[in-house]
């Protein structure tokens, strides 16, 4: 087995976490339903869990923060609301109209996480204010969860949420069917790309595949990259290192 000297590591380059979660999708509708419903679950567990610590703060306690408590969740729920309006209406419209202000609309989304997150904090440490010395830990423990937890599943799923629209703005149906088929037919059976020598594996067929499919066609294997990218045009120089590093990747399993 040949030594890889490339140096383009696939696994440190922006596309990767992106990559992964398109390579994850079979289906660009049902995967955006599927992401939409973990960030709007995810609000609902958080909005669930600070009304069982409402519980706790009507009985244990200071009154004197009553009103603080409640208005925080209520904003928490109002915030929680408008950030599933947006996607609810991201994937109308996306469906409706491959023209309508995408990032516009997410802007407002991302300034309502924002939003929520104050929101969310905010009850959190009117909690831990109102509560005796003895109660804080368990205060801690169960509900101060926004920065642990929620904000970190609504980020995963938002991006995958902004990810598939960005393709379905971006590309007809017909194209959204052979981008999938593609990615079904490289993507290794039954892996769940955890293990790296099978995600390198699928990575290299998939751009391999995107390059005979696509390249000769207004370059959209570039156009893939570049929503990968987070919506920065693959560069010169990093499209030669993209060519070599498949090339060489190509040539070691040949010899393997």
């Amino acid at each position: 087995m040949s030594t890889n000297e490339n140096t383009y590591n696939i696994t440190t380059s922006v596309y990767n976490p992106q990559l992964r979660t398109l390579m994850s999708i079979k289906d660009f509708g049902t995967g955006l339903e599927s992401f939409k419903t973990k960030v709007h679950d995810s609000t609902q567990k958080l909005i669930k869990t600070y009304e069982n610590g409402i519980v706790i703060l009507e009985t244990e306690g200071n009154k004197d923060f009553q009103n603080e408590w409640n208005d925080s969740l209520n904003e928490v729920r109002v915030h929680s609301n408008h950030l599933n309006q947006y996607l609810e209406v991201a994937k109308e419209k996306s469906e409706q109209n491959s023209d309508f202000p995408f990032k516009i609309l997410w802007q407002e989304f991302e300034e309502r996480l924002k939003s929520l997150k104050v929101s969310a904090q905010k009850f959190e440490n009117t909690g831990a204010k109102a509560l005796p010395a003895d109660k804080k830990e368990k205060w801690g423990n169960e509900f101060e969860i926004f920065e642990s937890d929620t904000e970190p599943e609504i980020e995963r799923n938002a991006k995958a949420v902004k990810l598939i629209l960005q393709f379905m703005v971006r590309y007809s149906p017909q194209e959204l069917d052979k981008i999938s088929h593609i990615i079904s037919e490289t993507t290794p059976e039954g892996s769940s790309l955890k293990e790296e020598k099978d995600y390198e594996a699928a990575f290299l067929k998939y751009l391999k595949q995107f390059q005979k499919e696509f390249e000769a066609k207004d370059n959209l294997f570039d156009t893939i990259m570049e929503i990968l990218a987070g919506g920065v045009h693959p560069s010169p120089s990093e499209r030669v290192m993209l060519d070599k590093w498949i090339e060489g990747e190509e040539k070691i399993r040949e010899d393997m």
